[in-house]
């Protein structure tokens, strides 16, 4: 094992969000009471997930929906009988006031950010919503931006990061007829309502963007691209508002895992080894994870040849007690056999499972599972953010149940929810059982 002493910190966060409609009503009632201060949960992911289904917010119009697991229906978030779902102001799904932005599931409670257009001003809010669908309520305006006639205001499908009731909402602006982007960072305390500002100035051009959050104790942790080659790694304490840099090796990409407090799993942009970083001694610990696969690749003539090279993990993800990591996938196109048209050959796609001596346990071929003969054959395959905002692949866990969220390749929208039982995995065999049709 090798040392690489430097000097360091960062993270943020993102997920994932479906379309799809039917007019029912949920059935989950709201829970009462104050919020409580939950660390960050990474096991539920982007899905908003439950063990009776998950609540979404579509791709197109923004809507928020609930899917019930037991009777397969897709359902506006609204309890109102009469509902229309059609904007007005008493409908919570539709609600034309607010153009929703983020959204994640906390506290028994659905929160949102939002924002309001009226004819002078943009209104960015955060708003509290129901399970049951029956009330929305605005928090606090975290922000206010007067139309000047030259900015738009660029909306996300990341997830709403929320750690031990602190709010973390990451703001863009983009200049109109320019280039110029506007970025900030804005901290909501969900206990006072107080609103802070990562930056000196809440929107600036000089801002630089945070992405990939993650939460720790008392520590806030989130990414930054300093330059177009380089991102960096920072935490904040939520108490006293300090700011460290984790001075990671070079080549890092926005890959980790916070252990603790002080110590961050990460992934190079290479993908060769783990590293594990201790910021209070400000050393790098390699573990290898190096593997070569052998892979047979055929062409449309029914010729081919055999394919040798090493593993490259591109995606990170951390359950507590495994550590799964994504291996690159290889994509090809070719023609059909008659010579026409274009078809996706997929090279591999892995999910390899490691313990917490960073020993490899067991891998699954990702391909090989969903391209059997069942109703979602479609081909899927594995992509970098395995663990934050990129709607290709998400792990999310209940217990020894994992749900995967797989994208449809050459489909810029398509998924397919699967569960499968962890203790199948780690020995080999895992069966994978479709939760969710496809929601376009």
């Amino acid at each position: 094992m090798k040392k690489i002493i430097v000097p360091g910190l960062i993270c943020l966060m993102g997920l994932l969000a479906f379309a799809g409609c039917k007019k029912e009503t949920p059935k989950e009632s709201v829970l009462s009471g104050a919020v409580l201060p939950e660390d960050y949960k990474k096991e539920t992911g982007g899905m908003m997930l439950t063990e009776q289904g998950y609540y979404y917010c579509s791709m197109e119009n923004r809507d928020l929906h609930y899917y019930d697991f037991a009777t397969g229906k897709d359902m506006y978030l609204c309890n109102k009988p009469e509902c229309k779902h059609n904007g007005n102001k008493f409908c919570v799904a539709t609600n034309d006031k607010y153009r929703i932005d983020r959204v994640c599931l906390y506290g028994g409670r659905i929160f949102a950010t939002a924002v309001e257009e009226t004819d002078t001003e943009y209104l960015f809010k955060v708003l509290q919503i129901a399970l049951d669908g029956s009330e929305m309520n605005e928090l606090v305006t975290y922000y206010t931006l007067e139309k000047t006639g030259v900015t738009e205001v660029e909306y996300s499908d990341d997830n709403l990061f929320i750690h031990r009731n602190r709010m973390v909402i990451p703001m863009q602006v983009n200049g109109r007829g320019d280039d110029t982007t506007y970025c900030g960072t804005a901290l909501v305390n969900l206990d006072t309502k107080e609103v802070s500002y990562l930056d000196e100035e809440a929107l600036s051009k000089d801002n630089i963007a945070i992405t990939d959050l993650d939460g720790f104790g008392d520590y806030i942790f989130y990414c930054k691209q300093v330059t177009r080659k380089k991102t960096e790694l920072y935490r904040y304490h939520m108490t006293d508002k300090t700011v460290e840099t984790c001075n990671l090796v070079t080549n890092f990409g926005g890959q980790y895992e916070p252990l603790d407090e002080n110590t961050i799993v990460y992934i190079r942009k290479s993908g060769k080894t783990f590293l594990v970083y201790d910021h209070t001694t400000g050393e790098n610990e390699e573990k290898d994870l190096t593997f070569t696969f052998t892979e047979y690749l055929y062409d449309q003539y029914g010729g081919g040849h055999i394919w040798e090279h090493d593993s490259e993990a591109v995606g990170l993800r951390y359950d507590g007690t495994y550590f799964y990591v994504a291996d690159k996938s290889y994509l090809r196109k070719d023609k059909e056999a008659d010579g026409s048209g274009e078809k996706i050959i997929i090279g591999n796609s892995y999910l390899h499972v490691f313990d917490g001596n960073y020993e490899k346990l067991a891998e699954m071929n990702v391909e090989e599972e969903l391209t059997r003969p069942r109703p979602w054959n479609e081909l899927v395959y594995l992509n970098k953010y395995l663990h934050h905002s990129d709607p290709n692949v998400h792990l999310c866990y209940f217990g020894d149940t994992v749900y995967g969220v797989w994208s449809k390749v050459g489909a810029k929208e398509g998924h397919y929810v699967v569960k499968f039982d962890r203790s199948d995995l780690l020995a080999g065999n895992p069966e994978y059982e479709l939760v969710v049709k496809e929601q376009e």
